[in-house]
């Protein structure tokens, strides 16, 4: 006689370990026996939990090298990697990520794509990413955001969003991106970013351990993509001519619409320098960048300062 046919939920991870090792052939749920069963029985119980504790080391030992590799890529192309072999553990195969992540989508969100429709890309571009609302509830949800296989947010409609988010998320289940999960993982200096996985290898459904790997993977990865790009903007940290002009308006409260005009450019492309700007002072917004510049001597206190009074790379 086997063990019982009763199975409890096992996240998509659990099961993927279980088929990578062959162990799923021979693997069984733990029982619940009763007194009066007999040794039998009891020796099945044995037998099985033992199957299942191999199952379980299989599983851990998937996940410890999936994070192993996360926390030592020394590229972000081989985080890329290594993150989309660990999301794809949790049954997806495709995902984005969006930095920075903050309250004010004005100041421009930039984007990498990996392997959902380029139609949904162009959507998020051409508004700077203002248009997609998911990180921001994601942020006051807590951390997390689901888009059910209708497209709907965590099961309910997408109440309170503008039109223009309305018609792009109802767009998700067309590119192939309903069904999915999202969290903001923090990196250093206050920094935030979003990872969105969607694109089901089976047909199983999210459980809440996949949910928890999931951001799991989003925060090691997003803090060691903060660590990579800090290394590699080490050496160049201080701020060209054209990031000083625009810290510099910046510190005096011009929008980027302002400081376009001002400076005879485009508002993205103000954006664009902003986020350069961001990145080399590891900073995630206006006002604690305008302070690192300040602190750095690279924005004058005095209102009156012109820009040329800032200090120049490499000046004193």
């Amino acid at each position: 006689m086997g063990c019982a046919t009763e199975m409890p939920p096992v996240s998509h991870a659990f099961k993927q370990a279980r088929v990578g090792t062959g162990l799923h052939r021979n693997w069984h749920p733990p029982l619940r026996l009763s007194s009066n069963w007999g040794s039998v029985n009891k020796r099945q119980d044995i037998c099985c939990n033992v199957n299942e504790r191999s199952a379980h080391g299989a599983l851990l030992s998937t996940v410890k090298h999936r994070m192993q590799a996360i926390l030592e890529a020394n590229s972000v192309f081989e985080l890329r990697s290594s993150i989309m072999a660990a999301y794809a553990d949790f049954g997806f195969h495709a995902a984005y990520f969006v930095a920075p992540v903050t309250r004010d989508r004005s100041e421009g969100r930039a984007l990498t794509n990996v392997g959902f429709s380029m139609d949904f890309e162009a959507a998020f571009r051409d508004s700077g990413g203002a248009i997609d609302p998911l990180p921001d509830i994601a942020l006051a949800a807590g951390g997390v955001v689901r888009v059910d296989r209708d497209g709907a947010i965590g099961g309910r409609a997408a109440d309170g969003l503008q039109p223009t988010e309305a018609a792009y998320l109802s767009r998700f289940v067309e590119w192939g991106m309903a069904d999915g999960v999202g969290a903001i993982a923090f990196g250093p200096g206050g920094r935030a970013g979003f990872t969105y996985v969607a694109g089901r290898i089976d047909e199983g459904a999210i459980l809440a351990a996949d949910v928890a790997g999931i951001r799991t993977v989003a925060v090691m990865s997003y803090q060691r993509y903060c660590q990579l790009i800090d290394r590699e903007t080490e050496a160049s940290a201080q701020l060209s001519p054209r990031e000083l002009e625009i810290l510099h308006w910046m510190a005096r409260g011009k929008s980027n619409s302002v400081i376009a005009e001002i400076l005879g450019i485009s508002a993205a492309t103000v954006g664009t320098y902003m986020r350069r700007i961001f990145s080399k002072l590891g900073r995630n917004d206006r006002t604690s960048a305008v302070l690192a510049g300040v602190e750095k001597g690279y924005v004058s206190p005095s209102p009156n300062a012109p820009p040329s009074a800032m200090r120049r790379a490499g000046g004193g």
